[in-house]
């Protein structure tokens, strides 16, 4: 029996030469894979752009590994994301981010909610408002994926440990040094009009981010390869 749904777009790849596959993550079963046409009746890939909200329907079947899309299209309309490349190449990071995080199908409202409402957010406001969005996207990320850290940073606790996911009160080969830490105590702590005119330097700011996609590779277990890094880099937003 059909299912009509909405998703959100994270990434398509080949699958043989008139087939692609998308990943979509959805509220009901987490992030799945989907078949679906180069070229269709209703033109899907025209709707898969990083990140784009769709409505769709699919009969799912979770005994298999890959689903079939029959229809689709956008039920919101990303208009000052995609005409903005400083927006779309956080879009584009953060799509990959989440294809790489959320594979297993489990329903999970509370991330899909906060997913939607954070691309709604970027589409809303000004670049100036959204310079550090990716940033405290990931951060707040680490709640709905049950990697949160203990913010227990005190004048004592000011070294950041990633393997404990606490703040340390000594230096070792597992915390960062007392410029980042403070970063993640900051993102932790503060809302985002707090953190909108945070100065932070672009050398800073890149190891600040490095510090954590590395978080993430540890406690997920999963080896990150972010090519859109390199995205962020040429628009210096990293």
């Amino acid at each position: 029996m059909k299912q009509e749904m909405e998703g959100i777009f994270l990434k398509k790849i080949p699958y043989n030469d008139s087939l692609r596959i998308a990943y979509i993550l959805t509220a009901e079963y987490g992030t799945l894979p989907f078949l679906f046409r180069n070229k269709s009746k209703n033109n899907l890939i025209a709707y898969f752009n990083p990140l784009s909200i769709i409505k769709f329907q699919s009969n799912i079947r979770l005994n298999k590994n890959i689903q079939h899309l029959e229809s689709a299209f956008c039920s919101d309309i990303l208009i000052s994301i995609y005409d903005n490349i400083h927006k779309l190449s956080i879009a584009q990071f953060f799509s990959e981010i989440l294809y790489n995080i959320s594979f297993y199908p489990q329903q999970d409202k509370r991330l899909y909610n906060f997913v939607k409402n954070w691309i709604l957010s970027l589409e809303q406001h000004p670049n100036s408002y959204t310079r550090f969005w990716h940033v405290y996207g990931l951060i707040k990320l680490t709640t709905f994926i049950g990697i949160e850290p203990n913010n227990n940073y005190s004048n004592t606790n000011c070294f950041f440990d990633l393997t404990q996911a606490k703040f340390a009160n000594i230096e070792n080969n597992n915390t960062l040094n007392k410029e980042i830490s403070i970063l993640w105590h900051k993102f932790l702590s503060y809302n985002f009009e707090q953190l909108i005119s945070l100065p932070i330097k672009k050398d800073l700011k890149h190891n600040f981010l490095n510090s954590i996609i590395n978080y993430f590779s540890i406690h997920l277990q999963k080896n990150f390869n972010i090519q859109s890094l390199n995205i962020l880099k040429e628009f210096y937003l990293v």
